[in-house]
């Protein structure tokens, strides 16, 4: 048995993930320049409201490794690079593409979605 029978399946699905990503309708949209501000503003916010909520999913996710020190160290990795210990942190990035379209306020954006996240991670 060789580690590249586990291994591979894991390659062949980012190897999918990329194909994905690269035909997204967002992503094709900006390469034609034909992203309206509309789209940039929800993206904007999604982008923040992930980016608030990652790092909770993933204390809650390194809470509960028991076995593997490897993926327990990954994900203090994720944490601390989503944090920006490395550099900027993700939300900061987030805020600052929030305040680049001039959105200070949060009221137009479905913060309903925003608030069962929170409560599905408080669960």
């Amino acid at each position: 048995m060789t580690h590249k029978q586990f291994t591979e399946p894991i390659f062949d699905r980012l190897a999918e993930y990329r194909v994905q990503l690269i035909e997204h309708p967002l992503l094709a949209a900006g390469r034609a320049g034909k992203l309206s501000e509309e789209l940039l503003r929800e993206f904007a916010f999604h982008q923040y409201a992930d980016s608030i909520l990652w790092i909770p999913m993933l204390a809650q996710m390194r809470s509960k490794v028991r076995r593997s020190e490897r993926l327990r160290q990954a994900i203090e990795d994720n944490i601390g690079h989503e944090a920006g210990f490395a550099g900027e942190s993700h939300v900061t990035l987030a805020v600052n593409l929030l305040r680049s379209l001039g959105i200070s306020e949060l009221e137009a954006f479905p913060q309903k979605a925003l608030a069962e996240s929170l409560q599905y991670w408080i669960s």
